[in-house]
């Protein structure tokens, strides 16, 4: 059976690189390529492979909430996330949103191969000491009673730069966003934290403590 991968990079000299440590995936292996965002869109609607690994900072891609949402199109598509560099809160949101992994382009191809193999049997791979080290901060360093707990790391990171005054765009820009995804986590924020604005999150937050 034809395993149909999908390889994601605005550059073409890192999608021939990671070719020969694909092969062992399957026998009979066949690789789409995409330069952008819309290609990627595009291949997936068309094509529904089996795995698509994706570059975090490719052209046209707004957030990783971006990739989490092609699996609308390919419900049985492992999504993988490629990233030169690994950020914590891109880490966890990653394996918030159900995806099968998380590959620093820093790996090497052994590791790489292997990673996706565990993917391709149906397994997460994520690199476990970002992961516990996002268990432990931020939400964790916040006192046990505090309703702020609740937060996701990125949703938490969107509320302390609410704190210290930052407008949606600024927040945006600092954490490599796109503004309507800042307002949706807002949206999240406001409905976990049971607020109907920004003044009342910013008030509840400075009554629990939290500063930027």
């Amino acid at each position: 059976m034809t395993v149909l991968v999908l390889l994601a990079d605005d550059h073409a000299m890192v999608r021939d690189g990671l070719k020969p440590f694909l092969a062992p995936l399957a026998p009979d292996l066949k690789i789409v390529e995409a330069g952008d965002f819309p290609a990627v869109q595009d291949a997936v609607s068309r094509s529904k492979p089996d795995l698509a690994i994706i570059d975090l900072k490719m052209p046209g891609l707004g957030s990783i909430d971006d990739i989490g949402a092609l699996k609308r199109h390919a419900p049985n598509m492992k999504l993988v996330v490629l990233s030169g560099s690994v950020d914590r809160a891109d880490v966890v949101r990653a394996y918030e949103l159900g995806l099968a992994g998380y590959l620093p382009k820093s790996l090497a191809g052994a590791a790489i191969t292997h990673a996706l193999q565990l993917v391709m049997s149906g397994e997460k791979h994520f690199p476990s000491s970002i992961l516990m080290q996002a268990a432990e901060a931020p939400g964790s360093s916040l006192p046990s009673g505090s309703p702020f707990r609740v937060l996701s790391p990125r949703e938490l990171d969107i509320v302390l730069h609410l704190v210290g005054g930052a407008p949606n765009k600024e927040i945006a820009n600092r954490l490599g966003l796109t503004e309507i995804t800042v307002k949706a986590h807002l949206r999240s924020v406001f409905r976990k934290m049971g607020v109907n604005n920004r003044t009342q999150l910013v008030v509840l937050a400075i009554e629990h403590g939290l500063k930027n």
